[in-house]
């Protein structure tokens, strides 16, 4: 049970951190997220796909084949943004300056994002402890627990 939950946790922090990238991206090229999932081809709108797939590929080492599920396109669309990604990081510097922003923002919200789950941790550490405290106080544990019905 306890893989399980962390198997959910994980998805959800992937999933949240794949949004964050996704929020970044569009405050750092000045569109909207019905632009980034749209179809259209213009450059600025291309580039900023790009920049996303490319820290999928890179930063949180998914598979092209997942990233390709996650944004409802080909694999082969995803190899093709990251090969085009990793020559322009070469030779335009602007798109370098450019993806180089968007990753700094995206590295402080996931930064936010990973503190507000360690609180949480921390939080279900200290309920944990609370209530193991009150089971040894009041002698109960699940092996006495009798399930009768409650009888006024």
């Amino acid at each position: 049970m306890d893989n399980i939950l962390k198997t959910i946790g994980d998805l959800k922090t992937l999933d949240s951190k794949i949004k964050k990238a996704v929020d970044s991206v569009c405050l750092i090229c000045n569109i909207s997220q019905s632009e980034f999932y749209s179809k259209n081809r213009a450059r600025h709108l291309v580039d900023a796909r790009r920049f996303v797939y490319s820290y999928c590929r890179d930063n949180l080492e998914l598979r092209f084949m997942d990233i390709a599920k996650i944004f409802e396109v080909n694999h082969a669309t995803i190899m093709h943004h990251v090969r085009v990604h990793n020559e322009l990081m070469i030779y335009d510097d602007y798109y370098e300056k450019k993806y180089d922003s968007f990753i700094e923002l995206v590295v402080a919200k996931i930064e936010i994002i990973d503190l507000e789950i360690k609180n949480i941790e921390l939080s279900i550490e200290a309920i944990t402890k609370q209530l193991q405290e009150f089971k040894e106080k009041n002698n109960i544990n699940e092996s006495t627990r009798q399930d009768s019905p409650i009888t006024n």
